[in-house]
């Protein structure tokens, strides 16, 4: 039987498969709840520069947009970047007016820069964390020469490596150019 080479895009969709594994295996209970406790702090001095009423107007107006991170500037002077995370539905992003890319606000008290300080402390142990659980296995699929060899290693990716090398071939045609291809008999030799 004929081994499935090891292309790029197919180390690409692996390596991402192995990074979702590796966070999903590494705890980020306490993560969440420190982004949920900054994000709601940031959410309400945002809030302040950006009213919710004056923001539903303009909303009306398609004049705004999700604010996707703020800056900050603490009373000791120290600056850092909130970034709103996608993946978590706990928090809802403020919005502010559409030319608002990066928000900024400062300074901001103690108890905000702690908080912050807090949750980026956590989200770089988390990190490294999964990295540590990742790397291993990036190290798998890069040096695997064939699919069959990674799911010999790596069994528990079998099912999901399958899938992707069967799919690859046939996800850019439509079902009736595979019908098309498979009713007729086309030879492929140029006279």
């Amino acid at each position: 039987m004929a081994k499935t080479r090891m292309t790029n895009s197919i180390k690409l969709l692996m390596i991402n498969h192995a990074q979702k594994a590796a966070r999903a295996y590494v705890s980020s209970e306490k993560l969440d709840e420190a982004y949920t406790a900054a994000a709601l702090i940031i959410i309400e001095l945002v809030q302040k520069d950006y009213p919710t009423k004056d923001m539903a107007v303009m909303g009306k107006y398609k004049s705004t947009t999700t604010i996707n991170r703020v800056s900050c500037v603490s009373i000791a002077g120290r600056h850092f970047v909130f970034h709103f995370d996608f993946d978590n539905d706990q928090v809802t992003k403020p919005i502010g007016p559409i030319q608002v890319y990066n928000c900024k606000i400062g300074p901001v008290s103690e108890t905000v820069d702690e908080a912050c300080a807090f949750h980026e402390d956590l989200q770089n142990k988390y990190d490294i964390a999964v990295e540590e659980v990742f790397a291993p296995y990036q190290t798998l699929i890069n040096t695997s020469k064939n699919v069959e060899a990674l799911i010999e290693a790596w069994p528990a990716c079998a099912s999901y490596a399958r899938s992707i090398t069967q799919s690859t071939a046939v996800s850019a045609l439509s079902t009736e150019a595979i019908d098309k291809i498979t009713s007729t008999n086309i030879s492929l030799e140029v006279a």
